[in-house]
């Protein structure tokens, strides 16, 4: 049976939503070749979205055009893959690459929410709910975009604390052979980080210091939570009970041992007691 009218706007909302979400991400990726990790991380989520929904398209009938849709995430990521390609022969082309990803990516985002928008009006079901849904989506991301194309670092931030961080210098690491620490630690060769009249060139070079800040940052942190985390000096801990050890330790021996048990006029009242219960069950006998 074919697709839910409420399934398959959530399903467009959701389709609208990994749009944003990929054209954030590709805007914040490093240029090539140290970018082709994280464009390998976000080119497999990519694909695993469109593929976890064929089985749900093929189940119900749904249209190729809109199983097609969901596909558009991954072209994204291939176009900016093919640019770079493209800038590592060329340097000059790397303003293209620069073009592409201006704004979060925000061109060719637009032009996969003009897909989405043209299928929700070929469809006719239910049109006013899901071009609401994805201009709700669209419309704040196309004013942050323009915004941080205005003086505003947004994506080089966001690209310092998912590609720069613990966890890609680790991965890093262990595929070269070399650990975090000896990474930020020994750099042979110092980056040039001063202003450049080429733009391309300087383009890069401010995603070089971003990521240059956010490397300092996180080095800064680390040292901190080292200093808070320290070890104080550990007293000794308290002699155990029960064990001799106090008596071992005692600067002085003490005068009398303490008493154990009952005293003397427990037992003495104890014994009186059994006596008189034997007598009593003597007397008993004598009377039957």
């Amino acid at each position: 049976m074919p697709l839910k009218h409420a399934t398959e706007t959530l399903l467009v909302f959701l389709l609208g939503v990994f749009l944003v979400l990929t054209g954030v991400l590709t805007a914040t990726l490093p240029n090539l070749p140290d970018g082709a990790l994280p464009w390998g991380i976000l080119m497999v989520l990519a694909s695993l979205y469109p593929l976890f929904l064929s089985r749900v398209f093929k189940k119900n009938r749904a249209d190729y055009s809109f199983r097609w849709l969901h596909w558009f995430p991954v072209g994204i990521l291939i176009v900016w893959l093919v640019l770079q390609l493209i800038a590592l022969a060329v340097p000059s082309a790397q303003v293209a690459s620069d073009l592409y990803t201006w704004g979060w990516t925000l061109p060719v985002v637009a032009l996969g929410f003009v897909g989405v928008i043209a299928f929700c009006l070929n469809v006719i079901r239910r049109r006013v709910p899901r071009i609401a849904l994805l201009l709700a989506v669209f419309v704040p991301f196309a004013v942050m975009a323009t915004v941080s194309e205005r003086g505003h670092d947004w994506d080089q931030l966001l690209a310092g604390v998912l590609w720069n961080g613990d966890i890609l210098h680790g991965l890093n690491g262990d595929m070269s052979g070399t650990g975090t620490e000896v990474a930020m630690k020994d750099d042979p060769e110092p980056k040039n980080l001063e202003e450049s009249e080429d733009p391309a060139e300087e383009a890069w070079r401010e995603r070089l210091r971003a990521f240059e800040k956010r490397r300092r940052e996180i080095a800064m942190e680390m040292a901190a939570q080292a200093e808070v985390e320290a070890p104080g000096p550990q007293e000794s801990p308290d002699p155990a009970t029960g064990t001799g050890r106090e008596f071992r330790e005692a600067s002085t021996s003490p005068t009398a041992l303490p008493s154990a048990g009952a005293g003397a006029g427990a037992l003495g009242f104890t014994m009186m007691m059994g006596y008189c219960g034997v007598l009593h069950q003597r007397a008993k006998k004598r009377a039957l």
